[in-house]
């Protein structure tokens, strides 16, 4: 978001749609200099210009918003327009303006009083609102919803992006923190999971970093040439919140590094290999309480589950269904799986067996 100065309000002599210089400050006012401002920082503004005549005073006849850089050497701010007087396009400045620094309407958080659905749709458009199923009101990608929702405070409530059935291409990425204490799930069909499909080529179907946190369910997880289907890191937090379908993906599955994954009670499908369907490194992924059903042929060519880094997995859940290949698990390091008194050796699929490069912590 734009930065902000107190009481600024300044004059400039600048001709044309360019780069404009500050001058002096209006009486009453403080310069940009006085106020504090940072050099390479960038500011929301308006300017206020074209005076003529009413009545015994001057007013200003045209207007712009938008937001620039400013420059210390030179006191200059580049112009971003987001709205004017002429048409939204730059004012073409006389030489008789006012530039003042000061907040704008695309610069204020909006704070949620009640939950919230956004639509995304195929035949929809990330120029729409978001809030309407329909091909005019739904966006067109799950990101353009996460970023919208990452500009709000969603406070207490919970926020629902409600992907309806085929098929997105695009990569999802939650970068941080949301605003706000409510869950954000991306939500798609759980009655048939494969229906909404998130195939990504080169990157990760949704990946949860710097804290992010997200929730999930209703999808099937395709990635080709690169890419996880989950990939939690940086103390990102995933959780899995209804029914997952994990097709075939290039790298893996579900994939923690310093991050955590959670599904308690939810049944899963697997349906495609990957390197790995668990990789954890130094992070937690939890699978408890339900049932994973394999179909079809296909293996993992490092290891069903993988720990190292001083990770943790626990899967008190079971594995049905499916002819799958590759080895049972890998651990690494001081790290362990807890598998709550099952037969650890053989818990997880496949038809080589297990290796672990110290003694393994099982449970």
């Amino acid at each position: 978001m734009p930065a902000l100065l107190d009481l600024v309000r300044v004059i400039s002599t600048t001709t044309g749609t360019g780069t404009i210089t500050l001058g002096s400050a209006v009486q009453g006012f403080l310069t940009e200099v006085l106020a504090g401002a940072v050099d390479g920082q960038i500011y929301s503004y308006a300017i206020e210009g074209s005076y003529v005549a009413a009545g015994d005073e001057f007013v200003a006849s045209a207007r712009e918003t938008g937001i620039g850089t400013y420059t210390a050497s030179g006191r200059t701010l580049t112009r971003t327009v987001q709205f004017s007087t002429n048409s939204n396009a730059a004012l073409n400045l006389t030489g008789d303006q006012q530039v003042i620094i000061t907040n704008l309407t695309s610069s204020l958080r909006e704070k949620l009083t009640a939950a919230r659905t956004y639509y995304v749709r195929t035949d929809g458009s990330n120029s729409n609102s978001g809030l309407v199923d329909s091909a005019g009101g739904a966006f067109l990608t799950i990101q353009k919803a996460i970023d919208v929702v990452a500009a709000l405070d969603i406070a207490t409530f919970n926020v629902t992006i409600q992907v309806r059935d085929g098929t997105y291409t695009g990569a999802n990425t939650v970068t941080g923190p949301w605003i706000g204490s409510g869950n954000v799930t991306v939500l798609g069909n759980t009655g048939t999971p494969s229906n909404v499909v998130i195939s990504v080529t080169g990157g990760n179907c949704f990946r949860a970093t710097a804290g992010g946190r997200l929730q999930i369910s209703g999808m099937r997880l395709t990635t080709t040439t690169s890419g996880d289907g989950v990939v939690v890191d940086t103390y990102g937090v995933v959780r899995a919140t209804g029914p997952l379908n994990f097709h075939t993906c290039a790298w893996y599955h579900i994939d923690c590094v310093g991050g955590s994954f959670f599904s308690d009670g939810q049944n899963h499908t697997i349906t495609g290999g990957a390197f790995c369907h668990y990789q954890c490194t130094a992070g937690v992924i939890r699978v408890e309480n339900s049932t994973n059903t394999g179909s079809g042929t296909f293996s993992f060519g490092i290891a069903f589950a993988l720990v190292n880094g001083s990770g943790s997995i626990m899967s008190s859940s079971s594995f049905t269904g499916g002819t799958i290949t590759g080895t049972r698990h890998t651990i690494q390091g001081n790290s362990n799986i807890h598998t709550n008194g099952q037969s650890a050796a053989t818990w997880f699929p496949g038809d080589v067996a297990g290796s672990h490069s110290t003694a393994p912590e099982w449970t």
